[in-house]
């Protein structure tokens, strides 16, 4: 990952130690990071709100050109949000320990850059393994400690109670989208587009609004492959996939996002591109940014000239706050009126 994986803090954190802020990382990023670069940045009245948490992969030992590159990433990302203080955890198992601690030369360019933007780093720690029991430290002082279990802490119970999913590992992030989809599908998948090519745009958005109903009904996702098909054919027009970005703010998201996903692995390309922007969309929305960002390379793999793709994608990298795509959500509901079809109601931010 060469560009920086952002999200950003749902809840208010009363974080004690450094130690507690690294154990929660897991729970604010979705996954426990390894060989990676963690920004925390924060905000409001003196510094005391976390806002964005950027992750980057850790820069292979010795290649200079790959450290200038995460730094100047990192730098930008702090001058685009304006941001006043950030703190930094270098993930990573390399040996090392008090002045002689992993990556102290990448720590100094790091902190350099930011406070050339503006931005003081007020904090930088390095553990091994985010896991309990293991030793973190800090540098540049004698601040160190033992995580405790980061499944207990504060945040991921935040979170759990949120609906949020804490995976095992990126990979197993990653692995959310895998394609599934199968030659049934596939064969059935032309004669489906065709049927609905004289359909009207209000009744394939009401047939995709049905099989949501459904999933949050029954609890799962139950297609055949001609369900699957004639799904994704309805998906097709602009319209239609543009009106189902107003799910993601009601009490029937979490069930598209099952539908999403589920699509999203059994349609072929370019077809799986219009429900992983959805599932996109939907998880920035609700500060998932890596969830997100699985889901965006995902679509523009299928599609490479997706342009929804491609904005969310860079407003994504850029660590847009999660507001400035829920009002794609408001505007949806509009879109949906404008089709004569009426969306479950927009829940309370």
């Amino acid at each position: 990952m060469t560009t920086p994986e952002t999200t950003t803090a749902p809840t208010t954190l009363r974080l004690s130690s450094p130690g507690e802020l690294v154990a929660a990382l897991p729970a604010l990023l979705g996954f426990p990071p390894t060989a990676s670069l963690v920004l925390l940045c924060l905000t409001g009245e003196r510094a005391g709100t976390l806002g964005l948490v950027a992750r980057v992969d850790l820069p292979p030992a010795g290649d200079r050109l790959a450290q200038e590159l995460v730094v100047e990433q990192l730098a930008v990302l702090c001058t685009q949000r304006d941001t006043a203080a950030a703190v930094l955890v270098v993930v990573c198992d390399e040996p090392g320990a008090g002045r002689a601690a992993p990556r102290c030369a990448l720590v100094r360019a790091v902190r350099t850059a930011l406070e050339a933007v503006g931005t003081e780093l007020v904090g930088a720690h390095h553990v091994a393994e985010i896991a309990e029991g293991r030793a973190w430290g800090g540098y540049g002082d004698d601040r160190h400690g033992v995580l405790g279990d980061p499944r207990s802490s504060s945040v991921a119970a935040a979170h759990v109670v949120a609906g949020r999913v804490l995976h095992a590992s990126r990979t197993e992030l990653a692995s959310l989208l895998d394609p599934a989809q199968t030659r049934a599908v596939t064969r059935a998948l032309a004669p489906a587009q065709r049927a609905v090519a004289g359909v009207p745009v209000d009744e394939l958005l009401r047939r995709v609004l049905t099989a949501v109903a459904r999933v949050a009904h029954d609890g799962a996702v139950e297609l055949t492959a001609t369900g699957v098909a004639q799904l994704g054919a309805a998906l097709g027009p602009v319209a239609v996939r543009d009106a189902c970005f107003g799910l993601a703010g009601t009490a029937v998201r979490d069930a598209a996002e099952q539908l999403w996903i589920h699509l999203a692995r059994c349609l072929p390309a370019p077809e799986r591109a219009a429900p992983a922007v959805l599932l996109a969309h939907s998880a920035y929305a609700r500060a998932e940014g890596p969830t997100a960002g699985v889901a965006l390379e995902t679509a523009l793999a299928a599609d490479p000239g997706h342009r929804m793709a491609a904005l969310l994608q860079s407003a994504l990298r850029a660590g847009l706050e999660p507001a400035s795509v829920r009002a794609l959500t408001v505007t949806a509901h509009g879109l949906a009126a404008e089709l004569g079809v009426a969306l479950p109601p927009l829940l309370a931010a």
